[in-house]
């Protein structure tokens, strides 16, 4: 089978032209690397011939198509021989530092073509549908029908230290993420080193039961290996860098393919997938964006979420056209709007979130925690909390201020807290108490909501909506489009609180009693708000499941 050309002695024309670069070297040196280099060439692809002739028709017939994309990739180099030939001319630093990507990129892409054409060919001579297992299986046939060892040696020793390799890469990796898979991987290499140990035995003693023990353990090992590496490398893939496991998963697919790690068709395939997903997103995000509001937070949230989707859908774009040249300017580009993306829409579904969690509770003034609208004392710290009137009861509540009437016979409950402030003005208007009287239930009041302002603010838990049963999703899903609104509400609410009790405060300096009146609207109109937070937030206890 071919080497690859990472291992091949001549070929370290990369290196040159690094040290070139640096001017380490001068061009009469990468000059000798080019020529040294070329010729490492022609004997890998002779030897590439030599290994191809001497296959079966049966295989040559089945590797067609891996044999074409090797001798496309020796085309591939010889591209890259003439652009280090071209910097010779231009003298041009660009030109040497492009000729350099064109010879790194050759040599990473011809190894794997080389792994490709090696497990194809092994893949159709069987009798497995597992490469490694079946060039074991031949050796040890060869083996036990008297064959020189030296060739089941090396198959051995070379199945063992990638099982080794690949066990300490896992056990390294859980270290900093842990899932079953990675577990299950490593009993299975496990077993298959267990498996070629005994082959290795059978070597120093010739003992031909443990050469078949050893066969049969291989022969379990590694289809549990086949089964499991791709689970692993995608619960891999979808772990880092961002909190999106789609787009971590179109991230390092990505990376995989500019290292030919994968073939392109199953970037593509990911990419498809990504593009269906944003544009199921973006419908949604267009048609919340197209909804009436006058929050000015609410379309602030909106409009960054919209551009967050700019930027999705052109690192989407970028990643076709890197398909189309390969320019590595637009992989790159990619990457940073896909990042970008998802920290700016993440941000908005944690704002929405963190909505889902606070609103319908009810705060505590002392410690600021949130508690179910049931309670009445705090589940943290014991504090008495607010109580208000029952949802969905009408207000039939009046206030009257000199001739002036303010009737609130809508159907808006009224909190307990405020039914006393609201009384309290009443009484003040009527001169049924001191202005003393008044301004300690105006004070209280005060306080009251100075504590729950700073307590309505704080940040809380995030709601987790991937436990929520599949019958409750979409539930679940339309109610986050109100969270953004509900938010807004709760914050103009409280303002309006505040100010109206300034009207109040300045009432009690010069005796306006128009100033009464102002301040009953502006505070009526916040518990207005409240009254629709609560109704944009019923249901919220699924979110909580």
């Amino acid at each position: 089978m071919p080497q690859k050309t990472e291992e091949a002695p001549k070929f370290l024309l990369l290196e040159a032209i690094m040290d070139l670069i640096d001017e380490k070297i001068d061009q009469e040196k990468l000059r000798e690397k080019l020529k040294d280099s070329r010729e490492g060439l022609e004997q890998i692809k002779n030897d590439f011939e030599t290994d191809y002739n001497d296959l079966d028709e049966k295989v040559k017939e089945g590797v067609e198509k891996e044999v074409q994309v090797v001798y496309k990739l020796f085309g591939d180099w010889e591209n890259a021989f003439q652009a280090v030939e071209e910097f010779f001319k231009t003298g041009q630093k660009f030109d040497l530092i492009r000729a350099g990507e064109m010879v790194k990129r050759c040599s990473e892409v011809l190894n794997v073509a080389f792994d490709d054409y090696r497990n194809k060919a092994l893949l159709v001579m069987g009798p497995t549908n597992i490469p490694n297992l079946n060039l074991l299986i031949q050796s040890c046939n060869e083996a036990d029908a008297g064959d020189p060892l030296d060739k089941l040696k090396v198959v051995i020793a070379r199945e063992y230290y990638i099982a080794e390799g690949a066990i300490r890469e896992l056990e390294f990796e859980r270290k900093h993420v842990k899932f079953m898979e990675q577990e299950l991987l490593i009993k299975a290499y496990r077993e298959l080193q267990e498996g070629v140990s005994k082959i290795g035995f059978f070597t120093k003693d010739g003992d031909k039961k443990l050469l078949k023990q050893g066969i049969e353990g291989c022969k379990i090992a590694y289809p549990k290996i086949k089964e499991l590496i791709p689970i692993v490398n995608y619960t891999r893939m979808i772990q880092k860098p961002t909190s999106s496991p789609e787009a971590n998963l179109l991230l390092n697919m990505a990376y995989a393919l500019s290292k030919g790690i994968i073939q392109e068709e199953d970037f593509v395939e990911t990419l498809q997938q990504a593009e269906e997903s944003f544009n199921e997103l973006k419908l949604k995000i267009e048609s919340l964006s197209r909804q009436e509001t006058d929050s000015v937070l609410v379309k602030e949230e909106l409009q960054r979420s919209l551009e967050g989707l700019d930027l999705y859908g052109n690192a989407i774009s970028d990643y076709y056209r890197f398909l189309e040249n390969r320019e590595g300017l637009f992989l790159d580009q990619a990457e940073w709007e896909l990042k970008e993306a998802v920290e700016i829409l993440a941000k908005s579904n944690k704002t929405f979130q963190e909505i889902g969690e606070r609103e319908g509770k009810t705060p505590c003034i002392r410690c600021g925690r949130y508690n179910q609208p049931d309670r009445k004392t705090c589940e943290q710290c014991g504090a008495i909390l607010p109580k208000a009137a029952a949802s969905g009861t009408a207000s039939t509540f009046d206030v009257q201020v000199g001739e002036t009437a303010i009737s609130m016979d809508m159907d808006t409950p009224i909190p307990e807290n405020l039914e006393i402030l609201f009384t309290a003005v009443n009484q003040v208007a009527d001169d049924q108490i001191s202005i003393d009287e008044f301004a300690a239930t105006v004070d209280e009041f005060q306080n009251l909501m100075r504590i729950n302002k700073a307590a309505g603010f704080a940040p809380l838990p995030q709601v987790n909506l991937s436990k929520l049963p599949p019958e409750e999703k979409k539930v679940a899903e339309d109610l986050i489009s109100d969270l953004k609104e509900a938010k807004s509400l709760f914050e103009e609410g409280f303002r309006d609180f505040e100010e109206g009790i300034d009207y109040f405060n300045e009432y009690m300096e010069v005796g306006d009693k128009n100033l009464l009146v102002k301040g009953v609207q502006v505070i009526w109109e916040g518990n207005k708000k409240f009254h629709k937070v609560d109704q944009k937030t019923e249901g919220m206890e699924k979110l909580r499941k």
